[in-house]
């Protein structure tokens, strides 16, 4: 039997940026949607980067090619590319396909037949490589409801000495530099249906860029405290949304008095 179509196709149903129920789209790109003016107007900061770019990569320019962000090491913005994909035929057999994770609310398993995956290759160029690729935006919106997809992030090789990530720390108002490993080397964005063992990619849209950005501070946050509680870094396997939240609020603080200090 030939693999299913990915599940969830199309912009997020969510709010670019606190990711609630939304029907406003943003006029200038028609790929994300707010649930209030203000928070269109908060969210600008990060989505002017990708807004006027999405027309040319709305519509793949050849088959299994999937959206991604990329946000570079070398240049402080990020942008669209594309990610070669292959079909998966089948499925496998769960011990208990309908299983559900009761802390996340979400299934492990994909209900459609197949898949879509990515070997990943040739995302940061020819010469350089994906080290690992980790779940960093995995369950419930702040009002309980489930995300209709997960996000993912791509880093770049860190065995070997790297250069913080420019476009990773201009995004967060300087705060990457504090963020070690997880602050350097090139990152890519990339989407996947909503269950613990996806295999499924879907096409990143520009909502995603915050929800990534909120989720991989907050789970760098999570790592240190672990490490600093266990003396090891374990996958903490999902991102509360109330945290990410708080996450913007330090982001916004930061924004604020940079402005003031130049302004100054």
């Amino acid at each position: 039997m030939s693999a299913s179509p990915p599940p969830m196709e199309g912009p997020s149903r969510n709010c670019g940026h606190c990711s609630a129920a939304a029907s406003q789209h943003c006029a200038g790109c028609r790929n994300i949607k707010y649930c209030d003016r203000n928070w269109q107007k908060k969210d600008w900061h990060l989505h002017k980067h990708l807004c006027k770019t999405f027309a040319d990569f709305a519509e793949p320019p050849g088959p299994n090619l999937r959206r991604i962000i990329i946000l570079p090491e070398s240049s402080d913005k990020p942008h669209f590319a594309w990610m070669e994909t292959y079909k998966v035929e089948g499925r496998e057999d769960y011990e208990d396909p309908d299983s559900i994770n009761d802390k996340l609310g979400v299934r492990y398993y994909d209900q459609e037949e197949g898949g879509e995956m990515s070997e990943f290759g040739g995302i940061f160029g020819e010469n350089s490589s994906v080290d690992y690729a980790l779940d960093i935006v995995l369950g419930k919106r702040c009002n309980g409801e489930l995300l209709d997809h997960s996000l993912n992030m791509l880093c770049g090789c860190d065995t070997c000495p790297v250069n913080l990530n420019k476009c990773l720390d201009n995004l967060t108002s300087g705060h990457a530099k504090s963020m070690g490993v997880l602050g350097r080397g090139d990152k890519a964005i990339f989407a996947t249906s909503n269950v613990v063992e996806s295999m499924f990619v879907r096409d990143a849209d520009c909502s995603d860029l915050t929800l990534a950005i909120k989720g991989w501070v907050a789970y760098e946050e999570l790592s240190r405290r672990q490490r600093a509680a266990m003396r090891t870094l374990n996958h903490p396997g999902y991102i509360d949304m109330e945290k990410m939240e708080e996450m913007e609020e330090m982001f916004r603080a930061k924004a604020q008095s940079k402005q003031q200090h130049n302004s100054d």
